[in-house]
């Protein structure tokens, strides 16, 4: 299958990464407003929100959660570093997608994830999920030594994703004194968030941070972008997420799941393409902290 990251423009999975890929995004041209000088809560513009600028960043991660349970949406997210240095390495880069139509069925993508089968991590490549009325298969690959793996997955259901935004959102917006904007979005009100740091939440020093990210009242997290420079490191280092299409994506059967079927068929419970299970579990990489 070729690699199908989402464009958020769509309401199907399409080809190509989109504009999340680097730190040099263009900010979209938003509209101001006053921001009320007393809202819902005593002073809250949205959940966990004040209008001085002073986020609860675990109350916002949890009703954002909230709000995109049982919700139907498109999500892409990125993270990476660029080197700094005079003789510049790779950039290093980590892109994800998925497009969920309810709580049973979805499409998710990542370009490569750090994984534990049968008790040894394994860095597993273009790899997918796709689901419909929670019955689950998995496709990627693990090198060169081998071609592609199909896996049936139980429990399938893409609340377990939610941490894609919840962890950046708490990890990046448990701010003071933030700068906050009233906006309309699409007809609907929803406030910019932004805020200048000189360390990371770890207390780390670094250069140029900045976070944004624009927020509804109900504390729905539609975009979350981050970027900074460590000196130490020699990197610039930058992470996104954003939402499209709520209330309007649908999720098309991908063409490998005839495969996959096929092959799961053939090999039975107990062959090589045995079910993952809770064997899975998305591990870290250092290259993308922050």
């Amino acid at each position: 299958m070729d690699v199908r990251p989402l464009v958020l423009a769509l309401v199907a999975v399409t080809a190509g990464c989109g504009g999340l890929a680097g730190p040099d995004r263009e900010t979209p041209t938003l509209t101001p407003a006053p921001v009320p000088e007393q809202g819902d809560g005593g002073g809250l513009v949205a959940t966990g929100v004040a209008a001085d600028g002073s986020i609860d960043a675990g109350r916002l991660a949890r009703a954002h959660a909230r709000a995109v349970e049982n919700e139907s949406y498109a999500f892409r997210s990125a993270r990476g570093t660029t080197s700094t240095r005079a003789n510049r390495t790779a950039p290093t880069s980590l892109q994800r997608t998925l497009s969920v139509e309810g709580p049973h069925s979805y499409h998710y993508w990542t370009d490569r994830r750090l994984a534990r089968i049968d008790g040894r991590l394994r860095f597993l490549a273009n790899y997918s999920e796709y689901a419909d009325d929670g019955v689950g298969y998995v496709r990627y690959t693990t090198g060169a030594e081998s071609g592609v793996t199909y896996r049936p997955i139980s429990g399938a259901t893409p609340n377990r994703f939610v941490s894609l935004a919840t962890e950046p959102i708490r990890r990046h917006l448990a701010l003071e004194d933030a700068d906050v904007t009233a906006i309309r979005r699409d007809g609907q009100r929803y406030y910019e968030v932004e805020k200048a740091r000189d360390q990371l939440v770890t207390g780390e020093p670094v250069e140029n941070y900045t976070v944004t990210a624009l927020i509804r009242p109900d504390g729905f997290v539609r975009s979350l972008s981050v970027s900074y420079v460590d000196p130490e490191q020699q990197r610039r280092a930058f992470r996104r997420f954003e939402y499209a299409d709520v209330g309007e994506t649908t999720v098309e059967r991908p063409e490998w799941v005839s495969d996959a079927r096929a092959s799961i068929d053939s090999d039975g419970e107990d062959g090589p393409n045995a079910t993952l299970g809770d064997g899975v579990t998305d591990g870290s990489d250092r290259r993308f902290a922050g």
